[in-house]
């Protein structure tokens, strides 16, 4: 689809409070797929339900006797052990960002009228306290797998709130299925490390350094590709191991979502010019982070793999992404935006859905 080249003006961008919600992936193996990402990712299960299952950080407390700030019930691990399980020495070629810091709001003055308090949110925006959606899957085995060099998802970048649980990822990771481990990256604005899932999806893990510690020339952020020992991130953050490990009482959200597109400048034209975002960096022709709010990114397209391609067909992989808005007329605004654009919006009052150029599923939720 042709998009008219328009200039974004202050009123047509997403409100800064605007974060990712959840990514819905369609899978062939549910059982399996769902035991990946709840014991070797780390995120709880919140729902099982008619070949559903979503996952992601549930509202209830740490069970009793785990310590994911401490050193309760932890001894230091043998040395050098991840190194037998070719977790060390990996690089990542390929770069990729995201970042963790909390905002509260004191609790108001007996003598005040009540106001309701600011709610803590990540360095992404998202919500630090409450159930959230991070991971759906849905079991479709009629599905083809993707077809090389099509469009679709590059990565799910689940955000980790502190690196000591991040440390006890990697070491499931590398204890467990460390032949899906593909790479490390210091990106300046975060520490990530990259895997796939088992059936072929991208996954990064990351933790924020804060905001203040990043870099800003001409409204665009710098970011930086270097490698991170897992080792030594291992011993920094997390000298030892503890007893049982959970796998889940994680504190995490989805910071980013990166998809592989056909082009850059399509991409700039739908998710800036039409939907809202805020380019925050951009790699030649290669690849653009954009966001809502400040923070590095929200999204990214890249064109590694992928450039030239055409509307998706339907396949397993990515099913759709989802975008939570601060109101109901932030939806209207953008489904506004869209139908000017010749987007086909399906509104229901409360969400609205559309495909981006290559048929990528995009859903805005007012909250």
């Amino acid at each position: 689809m042709a998009l008219r080249a328009t200039h974004i003006g202050q009123t047509d961008k997403l409100a800064a409070a605007t974060y990712v919600g959840a990514v819905v992936l369609d899978v062939r193996n549910l059982a399996n797929m769902t035991t990946f990402y709840h014991s070797i990712i780390g995120l709880d299960v919140l729902e099982e339900k008619g070949g559903k299952v979503i996952l992601g950080r549930s509202a209830k407390e740490p069970p009793q006797g785990h310590d994911s700030h401490g050193t309760h019930g932890l001894h230091r691990p043998p040395a050098a052990w991840l190194n037998k399980t070719g977790l060390a020495g990996a690089s990542l070629t390929t770069p990729s960002s995201a970042s963790p810091s909390s905002v509260s709001s004191p609790a108001p003055s007996a003598a005040l009228p009540a106001t309701p308090p600011k709610r803590a949110v990540s360095t992404a925006g998202t919500p630090l306290a409450g159930e959230l959606a991070v991971v759906v899957l849905r079991e479709n085995r009629s599905l083809p797998l993707r077809p090389a060099g099509s469009a679709g998802l590059f990565h799910t970048a689940i955000l980790f709130q502190n690196p000591r649980e991040l440390a006890t990822a990697i070491i499931r990771i590398a204890r467990h299925t460390p032949q899906l481990f593909t790479g490390t990256g210091d990106h300046h604005v975060s520490q990530a490390f990259y895997l796939d899932d088992p059936e072929g999806n991208g996954v990064e893990l990351y933790v924020d350094r804060p905001r203040d510690q990043w870099q800003w020339n001409n409204n665009q952020i710098h970011m930086t590709t270097e490698y991170i020992d897992p080792n030594r991130f291992i011993a920094e953050h997390m000298p030892g191991v503890s007893e049982q490990m959970r796998e889940g009482g994680n504190n995490v959200t989805l910071g980013h979502v990166h998809l592989q597109v056909g082009d850059v400048r399509t991409a700039h034209r739908f998710y800036v010019e039409t939907l809202g975002f805020e380019v925050t960096a951009r790699m030649g022709n290669s690849a653009l982070f954009v966001s809502a709010g400040g923070y590095h990114h929200h999204m990214a397209m890249n064109t590694w793999g992928s450039g030239g391609a055409g509307f998706r067909s339907p396949s397993l992989g990515l099913g759709r992404v989802d975008i939570l808005v601060p109101d109901r007329s932030e939806t209207e605004a953008a489904a506004s935006r869209l139908a000017h654009e010749g987007f086909s919006v399906r509104d229901d009052g409360r969400t609205i859905e559309t495909n981006d150029p290559w048929g990528n599923l995009v859903r805005l939720t007012a909250e």
